[in-house]
């Protein structure tokens, strides 16, 4: 037990999981890859089209050597299991190929990170999505 807020992350792309980790005693939600597909986000077009496929996603060191979760694809099961803990070493030894596939929109060797809930991203803008979601917990209370 703690007097500390708790931020519930991981997995939390909508209403009805923000609404479940409330309820649960989270203080906070925090959300992650569903902000992914918002014009704000950073997210290259190669990465923004991998959200359209339905590949399962997995933890991997391949593109950094420290674990992170993104879309499989054939850099992440070709090297993932060879992938050695050396942050950052690993991330500078990728850095020029995966600068590299972005330029080129290669998404077989681009680091795809995304969360397991990835495919509730939408292409709206953030504060337009945010402030949906607020109507919608508005309206369950």
């Amino acid at each position: 037990m703690t007097d500390k807020p708790l931020v519930a992350a991981g997995g939390i792309a909508t209403p009805a999981t923000i609404t479940a980790v409330l309820a649960a005693g989270a203080s906070a939600a925090q959300v992650g890859s569903a902000l992914m597909l918002t014009p704000e986000a950073g997210t290259s077009e190669a990465h923004r089209a991998a959200f359209s496929d339905d590949a399962p996603t997995d933890l991997t060191r391949a593109f950094t050597g420290r674990r992170g979760r993104g879309i499989v694809n054939r850099f992440m099961r070709e090297y993932g299991g060879l992938a050695p803990k050396a942050y950052p070493h690993v991330h500078y030894l990728t850095a020029p190929l995966r600068a590299a596939a972005r330029a080129a929109g290669d998404r077989d060797v681009l680091n795809l990170w995304a969360g397991r809930a990835y495919r509730f991203a939408q292409p709206r803008p953030a504060a337009e999505l945010i402030s949906s979601w607020v109507e919608e917990l508005g309206s369950r209370r």
